[in-house]
C-alpha cells in the first residue's frame, strides 16, 4: 500500500515536472522567435547604415547632400531655379 502511494506521488511529480518543462520550452521558443525577428531587423538596419556610410565617404556625394539639405553653396556658385511652364489643354 505504501509502495502504491509512493508510486502515485512519484508519477504525479514526473507529470507535473514534464508539464512545467513543456510550458517553459514553449516560452523559450517564443522568445527565440522574437529575438530572431529582432536580429533580422537589426541586420537590415545595419546594411542600410553601411550603405549610407559608403555613400557619404565619397566627398562629392557628401557635398551634394549638404547642398540639397542645407541650401549650401560654395563661393562663386549661384543657384538657378527652373520652373517649367504649365500647358493646359482647355
Amino acid at each position: 500500500m505504501v509502495k502504491g502511494v509512493l508510486i502515485i506521488v512519484l508519477a504525479a511529480a514526473i507529470v507535473f515536472g514534464g508539464y512545467h518543462l513543456i510550458k517553459e520550452n514553449k516560452k523559450l521558443e517564443t522568445e527565440i522567435s522574437d529575438l530572431s525577428k529582432r536580429l533580422e531587423t537589426l541586420k537590415r538596419e545595419k546594411e542600410e547604415i553601411m550603405e549610407q556610410i559608403n555613400f557619404f565617404k565619397q566627398p562629392e556625394n557628401l557635398l551634394k547632400a549638404v547642398k540639397e539639405q542645407f541650401n549650401y553653396h560654395e563661393a562663386g556658385e549661384h543657384l538657378i531655379i527652373i520652373i517649367p511652364t504649365s500647358t493646359s489643354a482647355n
